[in-house]
């Protein structure tokens, strides 16, 4: 993971004792944010980036975490790789980029990266013709 912050991995035992999540969590600043597992290659990230490589969480209780910022919005659903929220459905998709394995934000309707960006304190989530890079 490419923070440098402490992480606490939380037992998978939450997941089955009424989290309601359906995914797996850990702790990021006091958070509990989703883990996103690739189904290929079994590869999990807390950590999502964006077209921009900024990365972002999702917290269990329904908020986006800007971490360029350190700001939270709230209304985003997740379950298991895809999360939406009043205005838009997205997915998190995996790949490779730098040797390295990351987790993606995308339109989930066409694959293309979102710029996901803060202005004068209100989030937008732009598309972008860009594909999440599949390097192996």
């Amino acid at each position: 993971m490419m923070i440098m912050k402490q992480v606490l991995w939380v037992p998978l035992l939450l997941l089955t004792c009424g989290c309601g999540a359906s995914n797996p969590t850990e702790n990021i600043d006091g958070n509990e944010v989703y883990v996103f597992e690739d189904p290929n290659s079994g590869f999990e990230s807390a950590e999502v980036f964006d077209a921009n490589r900024e990365s972002v969480f999702f917290s269990t209780s329904n908020e986006l975490l800007y971490t360029p910022q350190g700001l939270a919005f709230a209304g985003f659903r997740v379950s298991q790789n895809w999360v939406s929220d009043d205005f838009g459905a997205f997915e998190i998709v995996f790949g490779r980029e730098e040797g390295e394995n990351r987790a993606y934000f995308v339109e989930r309707f066409d694959g293309t990266l979102c710029d996901i960006s803060v202005f004068a304190g209100r989030l937008e989530i732009t598309s972008t013709d860009t594909f999440p890079p599949l390097e192996q």
